[in-house]
């Protein structure tokens, strides 16, 4: 079997790499390649020499039959190398990921259109990555790009980071639309800093983001574009209709939007349920503690997400967001990571600091909660197959769970609550009867369970459960 060593290489030569890719070794997996354009000794190509290797290139990777993984660097090619990279890939049959990063270089939409005919042909390729940051590539090729995405049926993974380039709302639009018919991609990332493109490109992609029913990471980054609240309210419409994804990720930076999309992005989180990670950048924006309040109110109602992220460097937020996010993630029993970067915003030492200390406490105290969960999961195992065995196991771990578990508790499992209340969401079920509990019932009622504390303990021991803490687990029910 090869090592992880023989699997990976790293070359630094266009002469190595065309070897390897010709020898065609069966335990070599990954090359990644930093210089396209040098030769052995360091000397930029010629004409002659770059047509010659062009050819060898091309041949090598059409033919090859174990690399999976590619990865070509080309600070200073004219694109001949990368316009052979394209033309093998069409043929290539075996190939699952490819990087190519042409940024700061002088390829145009030639190249650009050439990799995506590639795409449009190539039918093993998974993920796909392509860096044109500062190059002269256009519309023609965003359009192109668009049109490959429609069309390939393999790829899972699309990455286009055009920062610094010539495209436009054309690009945008386009590759919208190939979002809404595309139904392989899962995760999907574009930067387009430093463009021409604005609000129509905005509203575009969150019209694609409520078709589409099969992504489940999304990332744009607008920095320094015209976009604003238009835009920022589209997006916070299909957050709240997207039922697939899991990752949400904008970048707003130096843009014009303001409280009316943090606002809305806030209530967005409010109503979504499958989301786990949202991550949002406000720098230099004119966010203020309207957007943070609401957010805070959105954390302490979410039960799904396990990531948030919120940079809001240089706005107006002060103090009143400090203390708003602190109490929201104390109530907040779900996520495992929390980030807020209120750096050159007028809040105070003490109330940062007082934030900074709930995060740490509250953080801790979710991950301990949720091994607690996976604990009680690993004492009543499910097959989750459609035979009666596990019909018995499934009804199983439903007692066990709502044994340890009232229905109001966040931890709850959906599919273990009440019929009835199956309809609502975690978030409504949860936060209705804490409310109830807190206004009909002392605190400890919920510490009936605590005198079958002793015995569960040594039930968990029997069955060599470690580390499940039930005091912990009975203290969620009120938290």
């Amino acid at each position: 079997m090869a090592s992880t060593e023989d699997a990976v290489r790293h070359v630094d030569s266009t002469e190595e790499l065309i070897h390897i890719l010709n020898a065609n070794g069966p335990g070599l997996q990954q090359v990644h390649h930093a210089q396209l354009d040098l030769d052995d000794d360091g000397e930029s190509l010629g004409a002659h020499s770059c047509c010659r290797d062009c050819v060898r290139l091309a041949l090598g990777l059409a033919n090859n039959t174990s690399v999976k993984s590619l990865e070509l660097s080309s600070k200073r090619a004219n694109g001949c190398l990368l316009m052979a990279a394209a033309e093998a890939l069409k043929l290539n049959a075996t190939l699952q990921s490819c990087t190519m990063d042409c940024s700061d270089t002088s390829i145009g939409d030639e190249t650009g259109v050439a990799m995506a005919e590639a795409i449009k042909q190539n039918i093993t390729l998974q993920s796909f990555t392509m860096d044109c940051e500062d190059t002269a590539i256009g519309d023609e090729t965003g359009v192109a790009m668009a049109e490959a995405l429609m069309q390939n049926t393999t790829l899972q993974s699309f990455t286009m980071d055009c920062r610094s380039t010539s495209i436009g709302d054309k690009t945008g639009v386009a590759i919208a639309e190939a979002i809404k018919q595309n139904i392989t991609v899962q995760s999907f990332t574009m930067d387009c800093r430093s463009t021409s493109i604005g609000d129509v490109t905005g509203v575009a992609m969150a019209e694609a983001l409520k078709q589409n029913i099969t992504l489940q990471s999304f990332r744009m980054d607008y920095i320094d574009t015209s976009i604003g609240d238009v835009t920022g309210v589209a997006m916070a419409e299909a957050i709240k209709q997207n039922i697939t994804l899991q990752s949400f990720n904008m970048d707003f930076f130096a843009t014009s939007i303001g409280d009316v999309t943090g606002v809305a992005m806030a209530e967005a989180i409010k109503q979504n349920i499958t989301l786990q990670s949202f991550r949002i950048v406000f720098y230099s924006t004119s966010i203020g503690d309207e957007t943070s309040v609401a957010m805070a109110e959105a954390i302490e109602q979410n039960t799904s997400l396990q990531s948030f992220n919120m940079y809001c460097s240089a706005t107006s937020i002060g103090d009143e967001t400090g203390v708003a996010m602190a109490e929201a993630i104390e109530q907040n029993i779900t996520l495992q990571s929390f980030t807020i970067d209120c750096s050159g915003t007028s809040i105070g030492d003490e109330t940062e600091a007082a934030l900074e200390e709930a995060i740490t406490q509250a953080t801790q105290r979710n991950q301990a909660l949720r091994a607690q969960r996976h604990s009680l999961a690993r004492l009543a195992r499910w097959s989750g197959d459609i035979g009666f065995q596990s019909l018995i196991e499934g009804e199983f771990r439903k007692r066990v769970f709502q044994f340890f578990l009232p229905s109001w508790c966040k931890l709850m499992p959906v599919a273990f609550l009440n019929p009835q209340r199956v309809t609502q969401t975690r978030g409504e079920v949860a936060g209705a009867a804490c409310a109830e509990m807190r206004a009909h019932h002392a605190p400890w009622l919920c510490l009936g369970l605590a005198s079958l504390i002793q015995p569960v303990r040594v039930t968990l021991a029997e069955h060599e459960i470690a580390g499940l803490d039930v005091a912990l687990v009975v203290d969620v029910c009120f938290c």
